[in-house]
């Protein structure tokens, strides 16, 4: 008990606070809820609500339906929330209410766990979200307000479990106790659980769970479509019914689990679940994406079938290991727990077969994965938890079993690239499951983090780029999207409205300021619009920079007023122009896949530059400019601690060389740097993001000037040794961050700063109502482009601002094309 509410203490005073002062008036909540008049209208059938909306325009569509026709000769391997299918059997004219959805039930298959003979026969039927039993009316009331303060930290089925079993023994009243003897009495009935290994993703643990609706309970399947020319028959109240062979392989699993075989649990599936042939009903039930898989029991991810020739000996092996090692922190997981050789290649022969699985690139499954109460993944036979599997990523790219036991995977793959890709599940995973613990994950994952989630993720009708994110996007973006599949509402428009949605329903463009854009060929869009197309890195974001709160509209109404064309084409906003680029640094550009550099401008010829070895005197106030634009903190102070500026500047040659780096770079892994070798200056630049720093930076630009000195001779440390190795760490993830999008520059009126790398001389900077970061924007006709977020030192605390209440310069209207 002293966990949970020393938890809640240092999670946040708000929720402190929230729990202590609901003690007393949230009991009394509980009770009008639970026994008074308020209680919502119990639901008379599945039936209800149920009405007729099917014109005579619409009646004789057929089977094939509208959007057959649109996918002819486009690539497969989305889910078909946009890919036609055969319609629910049951009669399609047949509109669901906003707490009704559509479930199967499943014919289970032969005790025989390997048989795939006969067909899956299905039933289909619709049920209401609202038509809770009894009991689970009661407990859903105390479980919404435990939840509404801190409560996603234990799955709900524990606490129900919990709550049942209290009941079975005697216990009264617990609709108006207090919430806080409330809580302590179900956290200890938890705790027993726990102790017992009680296991929230096995069904098989759960002896005492009853059904939460008076037609039963459900799950909900996500999965990949797979090719949709690849179909299997299926029967659906007793009609075929055709489906992709991946759909069909994770129905004839879901008919071998326990999930079914045992507990007659009911499946949401979306193929069969949504009529895809109803563009109407298509964007009506997107919407509920968040309502239908957390409200789910339990959701069964079908990552795919293991080919025939797959070695399930290694698989085997593998999952003994997970088994054994279940009780360690995935986090904690080290090479020295793996005994052998034999382990090794196994783990690495499970996780190739897993981890390139087309499933992980697919838009929907982001949402899918993010609101599961609980989650197994399926692959084939095998199951595994989001643990096991963030252990298994944990162990590649962090423990150095790479290393250790060279050429796991032989020629299949190099090892580079495994763990590019592992490292990106990776950061799925833990970034949505580990924020889905505690609140809403609407609330945990900011607009940033959900764009650089689409960025990486396919759909086959590119619209759902936007749609398959519904569920995870601010509630009050959101409420600004209305999904729309019609032919005349093509993917620029669902883009386009998609980022007015995110200005509009934040309330201002900082989101703009914190991506970097950059459009693929072809495009039809905007230039302060997202460009969410997956077969290019469209979209850019960064983690650490981009995350720091600016004041360039300091004093300045934080909220934007915006308004737009009608067609969404232009972007009117209040503004000031400030200023304009006068030069720009060197800097890298990755372009149809080749490095190109673009060089200074105007250009500077390094032989006409000293840049050392003896160094000139530079002015101390110009030095601490350029520190803070090396890290993007305008409030930064050389008493605050080392910068940048303070990392000695080795020469190339000086560095490690690469293969003694890989080697030093294992060591770091394991014990970060806490041998001397490790912590010199030429092998520690050369071993963290300092390095890269180092190429992409400063080596290219040690000639530019900075207030008329060569960038090299601001850098005059002359340690021999690392001194603090977390904190150098620190600012070389930063700059690289920093510098890796960016390109430094000054301006006409002599500030220094870093600005897109598609900037140009004579850009010119803005500062926008309800943006916290410059803007650069370029003249087009009438209009502006909007080319990117600078940032500026001089211009971070709201100096424009200031200069418009002095009357120096006037706001404007400022149109953005």
């Amino acid at each position: 008990m002293a966990f949970i509410w020393g938890f809640a203490k240092e999670y946040g005073s708000w929720v402190w606070s929230k729990m202590m002062a609901a003690d007393e008036t949230n009991s009394h909540a509980i009770h009008r809820t639970a026994h008074g008049p308020n209680l919502p209208p119990r639901s008379s059938g599945i039936s209800e609500g149920i009405t007729e909306i099917q014109s005579d325009d619409d009646s004789d569509r057929g089977e094939k339906g509208v959007t057959e026709a649109e996918t002819e000769g486009k690539p497969a391997g989305d889910v078909p929330r946009s890919v036609p299918n055969a319609t629910p059997v049951k009669d399609p004219r047949l509109k669901l209410g906003p707490r009704q959805i559509r479930v199967l039930s499943i014919e289970t298959a032969p005790e025989n766990e390997n048989s795939t003979n006969g067909p899956i026969r299905c039933t289909l039927e619709t049920v209401d979200l609202d038509d809770w039993t009894p009991f689970y009316r009661q407990f859903s009331q105390v479980f919404e307000l435990w939840k509404s303060l801190f409560l996603k930290f234990f799955d709900w089925r524990m606490i129900s479990i919990a709550y049942r079993c209290k009941v079975r023994d005697g216990h009264t009243g617990l609709a108006t106790m207090p919430i806080k003897d409330l809580w302590k009495l179900i956290v200890n009935e938890i705790y027993l659980l726990s102790k017992a290994k009680f296991n929230v993703s096995a069904m098989e643990d759960i002896h005492v769970l009853e059904p939460r609706w008076n037609w039963g309970d459900y799950i909900a399947l996500s999965y990949v479509w797979g090719d949709s020319n690849d179909r299997e028959k299926i029967l659906v109240d007793g009609h075929e019914v055709s489906v992709t062979k991946s759909l069909f392989h994770a129905l004839q699993r879901l008919s071998r689990s326990f999930e079914i075989r045992e507990r007659h649990f009911k499946v949401w599936v979306d193929a069969v679940c949504i009529n895809q042939d109803d563009l109407e009903e298509r964007a009506r039930e997107v919407q509920k994406m968040h309502m239908i898989y957390s409200g789910a029991l339990a959701v069964r991810a079908w990552v795919g079938l293991p080919p025939p020739a797959s070695d399930t000996m290694a698989f085997s092996t593998a999952r003994t290991w997970l088994d054994e090692v279940r009780e360690i922190n995935p986090f904690e997981t080290t090479v020295s727990l793996v005994p052998n050789l034999e382990v090794a290649r196994s783990l690495g022969t499970l996780a190739y077969a897993i981890l390139f699985q087309t499933y992980w690139s697919r838009v929907w499954i982001v949402q899918e994965v993010s609101l599961a109460s609980s989650l197994l993944f399926w692959y084939g036979d095998w199951s595994f938890t989001e643990t096991d599997l963030m252990r298994l990523i944990h162990l590649f790219h962090h423990s150095g079993l790479l290393l250790t036991y060279p050429d796991i995977f032989g020629s299949a793959i190099s090892d580079k690239v495994f763990q590019l890709e592992a490292n990106r599940i990776f950061a799925r995973l833990s970034h949505l499951r580990l924020s889905n613990k505690f609140l809403d994950i609407s609330d945990t994952l900011n607009l940033k983090g959900i764009l650089d989630l689409a960025k990486s993720a396919k759909a086959t009708d590119p619209r759902d780029n936007v749609y398959g994110l519904l569920a995870l996007l601010p509630k009050a973006v959101s409420a600004e999207i209305h999904p729309n599949y019609s032919a005349g509402f093509d993917v620029w428009d669902a883009y386009t409205s998609f980022s007015k949605a995110c200005f509009v329903g934040e309330g201002n463009l900082n989101i703009l300021a914190r991506v970097r854009m950059y459009h693929s060929d072809g495009h039809n869009l905007p230039s302060w619009a997202f460009d969410l197309s997956s077969n290019n890195q469209s979209l850019s974001s960064t983690t650490h920079a981009h995350n720091t709160k600016h004041d360039a509209n300091k004093n300045w109404d934080k909220q934007a007023t915006l308004t737009f064309s009608d067609d969404n084409r232009i972007m009117f906003c209040e503004g000031v122009f400030v200023d304009s680029i006068m030069t720009l640094g060197a800097s890298r550009q990755l372009k149809d896949g080749q490095n190109l550099w673009l060089p200074t401008e105007p250009e500077v010829e390094p032989s006409t530059v000293d840049t050392g070895p003896y160094l000139v005197p530079v002015n101390e106030t110009s030095k601490l400019a350029l520190a803070r634009v090396l890290c993007h903190d305008s409030n930064y102070k050389f008493s605050d601690g080392p910068s940048l500026l303070d990392v000695p500047w080795i020469q190339e040659r000086q560095l490690a060389p690469a293969e003694y780096q890989k080697i030093i770079f294992a060591t770091i892994n394991q014990d970060m740097h806490r041998n001397n070798e490790a912590r010199r200056w030429s092998t520690f630049i050369a071993t963290t993001t300092l390095y890269f720093v180092f190429r992409l930076l400063l080596y290219a630009n040690a000639a530019f000037p900075i207030h008329g000195v060569a960038l090299r001779h601001y850098f005059d440390s002359t340690e021999e040794y690392c001194p603090d190795i977390e904190t150098y760490i620190e600012i070389g993830y930063k700059a690289f961050e920093i510098t890796y999008d960016t390109r430094l520059c000054t301006t006409k009126e002599g500030l220094i700063g870093t600005a897109p790398k598609d900037a140009r001389l004579g850009d010119k900077i803005a500062v926008l109502a309800g943006c916290d970061m410059p803007a650069l924007l370029r003249p087009k006709g009438e209009h502006y482009e909007y080319i990117g977020a600078c940032f500026i030192e001089g211009l971070m605390k709201g100096e424009a601002v200031a200069s418009v209440a002095r009357g120096d310069v006037s706001a404007e209207i400022i149109s953005i094309c």
